[in-house]
């Protein structure tokens, strides 16, 4: 049995929809109700559409009264869903957010069929979004069941009721997210890419932040940096600065090129994928480099190279790098780790190693 999606048209003209409702109840796998302006919180909560169509205008035209801006800041801010904003005046979308998940069709003869097109494009995103929401909530009982049993034990009197609020919602909270990290590490192996946090959560920089030059491409790994100083010393609060005045940042190299100082640069091709993930990949680094996987679009293959480092004040990044992704725990760890391993290592004198392994070699029995 094919599954259903549920479609929302908010227009207060019922019959300026009908034929576009029409031909996505025709189609078989659509769901589609009507609202005016005024009741889409309602609908929205109690629908709970996966596609929205949406018209601007409420009212005649003359009154300009977009209020269909409006709802959509709604949406992007509780209820994001992809939106079809379905209007007769398609000009009229200034303040609306640009994303691929916001498309506007014309009204007009047989736009009803680019309404039908418009959400056959984004079944793919529609069923993703429906399929992660669905693995949220799975995990929401077992959730609360766990988190209410500590806070009754921790709080047992009745009237700390404001304690035991406060100790579930922070405890479900950080369970939610640590059965996230656990269900994909029982499922199946991470995709290398799922390291990253992109785009990245907070407006501070943390360790391990992927930053690329603004005058660079995302297809050239010399363009991008990654931040190395701790991420305890570059939190903003309104009350308290950042511990240090410039951050230090390691410099990428594209993947093969990057390899030269772990002694791996030379690599035939067709041992690549029986080599580096013993030498490399397993654990992520390699002497003073770092490989970094590739996310298509945003970052690509390429390695960080501990000892070509740079230091720059924080105005100097605001001016000239965007922050592209987070890398998250426990790689961004692997990456101070690998810094460490690299700044903390003893300077030690040459010595005649090859005599000293022969003179194990002679004492052996």
């Amino acid at each position: 049995m094919n599954e259903t999606y549920r479609v929302l048209f908010v227009d207060d003209d019922e019959q300026a929809v009908a034929s576009a409702m029409e031909k996505l109840a025709e189609a078989g796998n659509y769901d589609p109700r009507r609202c005016d302006f005024g009741d889409f919180e309602r609908l929205a909560r109690d629908f709970d559409p996966d596609l929205v169509v949406l018209d601007i205008m409420h009212g005649s035209p003359v009154d300009e009264n977009a209020t269909g801006i409006e709802i959509q800041q709604t949406i992007w801010n509780t209820h994001f869903r992809p939106v079809i904003f379905y209007t007769a005046f398609a000009d009229h979308t200034d303040g609306v957010q640009v994303h691929p998940f916001h498309v506007t069709v014309q009204k007009g003869s047989g736009s009803e069929d680019n309404v039908l097109q418009t959400a056959n494009r984004f079944l793919d995103s529609i069923k993703a979004v429906r399929a992660a929401e669905q693995a949220l909530k799975r995990e929401f009982p077992f959730v609360f069941r766990d988190t209410s049993l500590l806070a009754d034990l921790a709080f047992p009197d009745p009237g700390d009721f404001d304690a035991r609020k406060n100790l579930l919602v922070r405890s479900a909270r950080r369970r939610i997210a640590a059965l996230m990290d656990d269900l994909s590490r029982h499922e199946e192996k991470l995709e290398a890419w799922e390291q990253y946090i992109c785009p990245p959560i907070g407006k501070d920089l943390v360790l391990g932040d992927v930053l690329r030059s603004k005058d660079g491409h995302h297809h050239d790994p010399r363009s991008f940096r990654i931040v190395l100083t701790p991420s305890c010393d570059l939190v903003v609060t309104p009350t308290r600065s950042a511990k240090v005045e410039s951050v230090l940042l390691a410099r990428c190299a594209a993947f093969m090129q990057g390899l030269a100082p772990a002694n791996l640069h030379n690599t035939p091709k067709n041992k690549i994928v029986n080599r580096f993930p013993s030498s490399l990949l397993n654990s992520g680094y390699c002497d003073c480099i770092v490989a970094l996987p590739e996310l298509p679009n945003h970052i690509p293959h390429m390695v960080a190279d501990m000892k070509k480092l740079e230091l720059l004040t924080f105005d100097e990044i605001h001016d000239q790098y965007v922050r592209v992704a987070s890398i998250d725990s426990p790689f961004r760890e692997m990456i101070n780790w690998a810094y460490i391993q690299t700044a903390g290592r003893p300077g030690l004198p040459d010595r005649d190693c090859t005599k000293w392994a022969q003179s194990i070699h002679d004492s052996l029995p």
